[in-house]
């Protein structure tokens, strides 16, 4: 039973661990954007060849921001396709609709192969959330390092016009 609680609670911390990737990403992406808005420029000259990339450029940032934010978005609120398994004793979700008096009552009629086999269930369940969080997480911090790449190269090139 030990082991379970350690693999329930292992799953937990990468969950968080995924969670303060995405905030991270989320940071830096706002904070990103705030500094293109203000320093990037773009060149005066109209038809040049350095304007019309810069246009292109702006529109590959304005796609790499949606795709970012979208995984940042999916990355905090990921959700399990269908009820996976039936009403458990452990997880939140379940506790919360039952009363308190419900609550005790099935908690002390739980027997310990039946505590095992939630603890089983949640370990699996927390186990598609994390797996589903850190994909997330992966795509919001490589998507949020090429904004900012592009931000960067766009500033440079606004800078020598």
């Amino acid at each position: 039973m030990e082991e379970l609680e350690k693999n329930l609670d292992r799953n937990i911390g990468f969950i968080n661990q995924a969670d303060v990737k995405t905030a991270f990403s989320s940071t830096v992406l706002f904070a990103a954007t705030g500094y293109a808005i203000e320093v990037v420029k773009l060149p005066q000259d109209p038809g040049t060849v350095l304007r019309l990339f810069l246009y292109v450029l702006w529109l590959l940032i304005l796609c790499t921001f949606t795709f970012a934010a979208y995984q940042i978005y999916q990355g905090i609120s990921p959700k399990t396709q269908s009820k996976i398994v039936d009403r458990t004793l452990i997880y939140f979700g379940d506790i919360s609709q039952l009363t308190s008096k419900k609550f005790s009552e099935s908690r002390m009629k739980l027997t310990p192969d039946e505590l095992k086999n939630q603890l089983i269930d949640q370990i699996y369940i927390t186990s598609i959330i994390a797996s589903s969080k850190m994909d997330y997480a992966r795509r919001a911090l490589f998507s949020t390092g090429l904004y900012l790449v592009m931000i960067f190269v766009a500033a440079l090139l606004g800078m020598r016009s």
